[in-house]
């Protein structure tokens, strides 16, 4: 039921993400790639989530698209997603139990990020803040190797500041301390988690 309601689609980076395909406005399921999902607020553009493979984005913020506060772009080249119009799934999902058990389970996960990141940039201060979105971006995307965990991601500064609630000039101080302490690792633009422990130890 699901294949035959959804349509793939592939952008690039720098090509915003349509909520309506065909004049039926939806959500999408990231298949392949990685996606950035900002916010507008009085003008200024902020990042408030990277998402990748089998994550939902658009579902829960009808109303951020609907004024045009909501945005998503690629990340490190092109994404492919799956579009599904939100007619079409509410129709199945009323008639499905398990899908709708399994939407609560998604929000819920996604709540909990909010709230923890809503507390971080309130009551931390900036080296907790850029830990605790290195710890997200670890726990989502890392991955082992010879180097420490690496962050499989091609994210940039001004996104990690955007996320950190701070500038990309304090981004790269907080960085090049934690790189000084042995806590990270960066080779070019690839950053690597040597010390999870005491990066956990930080973002709480």
């Amino acid at each position: 039921m699901l294949d035959s309601m959804k349509s793939v689609i592939q952008f690039e980076s720098g090509q915003n993400l349509p909520f309506k395909v065909n004049g039926k406005p939806g959500f999408f399921c990231v298949k392949e790639g990685y996606l950035k999902v900002s916010r507008k607020n009085e003008g200024r553009v902020t990042a408030v989530r990277i998402c990748g493979e089998q994550e939902l984005v658009g579902f829960a913020n009808a109303e951020s698209i609907d004024n045009g506060t909501l945005s998503v772009d690629a990340i490190g080249g092109s994404a492919h997603v799956c579009f599904i119009p939100f007619d079409e799934f509410r129709t199945y999902a009323n008639r499905t139990p398990k899908v709708l058990f399994g939407l609560i389970e998604i929000q819920s996960r996604a709540l909990d990020h909010s709230e923890s990141r809503i507390s971080a940039l309130s009551n931390h201060c900036l080296k907790n803040r850029v830990s605790s979105v290195l710890k997200f971006l670890n726990d989502s995307f890392g991955s082992p190797t010879a180097h420490g965990s690496y962050i499989g991601i091609n994210i940039d500064r001004t996104t990690l500041a955007e996320m950190a609630g701070t500038i990309v000039e304090s981004i790269a101080r907080v960085l090049s301390e934690l790189e000084e302490e042995g806590i990270i690792t960066r080779i070019g633009r690839a950053i690597y988690i040597r010390d999870e422990d005491r990066l956990k130890k930080l973002a709480i």
